[in-house]
């Protein structure tokens, strides 16, 4: 049998290969110490019978899907092969083989924080550190990043190494979300499970132009003295956010943005983000509202405005979007 590892994480499609040598036709099959036969062919990607009608060697390969196993504990497989002309267990031409694999377990036990918890942008020095982790799979790996109100668009602020702290500056955060920043630390094993842990801190924007000038020059300066490529990728990134930054204030009413089914106003004037997950509407940054795919009407339909499928609503009834078409 060829286990390529004994120790996976979750997360992983476990593959297990086993060589059968015959010198007439035969049936190999795969079982587990832990799971029935139609247990383990639901965890399966692929049979776990072969029916060998020839003679010679083939290999054998059991796959299973991922997030299958429980993290932590161990599970016992075994390859089975037999002639199929003297039956199974019992004779002589029966032959068995097994292997154990330990699923993984991400770092535990941790903490991680982050000083101080308010501050300014591209002026306050945060200090990320994460502390007193623990795992039997050594080295451990730290990378940490940020995020403003989507933990799906996170911008990385120290890639992953062996050094469990950063020192950095951050850009500012939304008014909307009262200038909250989201610090992400996300601490690997050896082989590559990690866990993720977050703290937030306030990011307030400096109070005037002048302000911002002199902070960007000055965080540009100390990042190439420092000729550190990290240092200097963490201000490019903290100068973005704040360049970006666009006045969102008093808009919209009557719920915010939250209220037609869209992310906060971010980086276009006085207008809504994307659509929530799950939504849909029109594409980008936008103030009209995103509904379910289920509240739309289909072509034909009786409407009122923005809830065709389609695009338009004209003369009550929902019409197929024209195509203008321009030689």
């Amino acid at each position: 049998m060829k286990p390529g590892l004994t120790k996976y994480n979750a997360e992983d499609k476990i593959i297990l290969s086993g060589s059968i040598t015959g010198m007439a036709q035969f049936r190999a099959f795969w079982s587990a110490q832990e799971f029935s036969t139609s247990v383990l062919e639901s965890k399966a990607l692929a049979p776990i019978e072969l029916n060998y009608t020839g003679s010679g060697s083939v290999d054998f390969q059991l796959a299973i899907s991922p997030n299958q196993l429980i993290p932590g504990l161990p599970y016992k497989f075994f390859l089975s092969a037999y002639y199929t002309a003297y039956g199974e267990e019992g004779v002589p031409a029966y032959a068995k083989t097994s292997i154990t694999v330990i699923m993984n377990m991400p770092p535990n036990n941790g903490l991680f924080n982050v000083d101080p918890k308010n501050g300014l942008a591209l002026n306050t020095s945060f200090f990320l550190v994460a502390s007193a982790w623990s795992d039997e799979d050594l080295p451990l790996y730290y990378t940490f990043s940020t995020y403003l109100f989507d933990p799906k668009a996170q911008t990385i602020i120290k890639a992953s190494d062996t050094s469990p702290n950063t020192r950095t500056v951050l850009g500012q955060g939304l008014r909307s979300q009262n200038f909250q920043v989201t610090c992400v630390a996300t601490v690997a094993d050896s082989f590559g499970y990690s866990k993720r842990v977050s703290s937030n801190v306030i990011v307030n924007p400096l109070l005037t132009l002048s302000q911002a000038s002199n902070a960007m020059d000055t965080v540009l300066t100390s990042a190439f003295a420092t000729k550190n490529p990290t240092a200097i990728s963490n201000v490019v990134s903290a100068l973005t956010a704040n360049l970006n930054t666009v006045d969102c204030r008093g808009f919209p009413d009557n719920g915010g943005c939250a209220a037609v089914n869209r992310n906060p106003c971010t980086t276009t004037y006085r207008t809504c983000g994307e659509c929530f997950e799950g939504f849909v509407g029109m594409s980008g940054h936008s103030n009209i509202a995103c509904r379910r795919p289920s509240e739309l009407l289909k072509t034909g339909e009786v409407c009122d405005s923005q809830v065709c499928l389609s695009g338009p609503c004209i003369g009550g009834y929902c019409t197929e979007a024209q195509k203008n078409l321009h030689f």
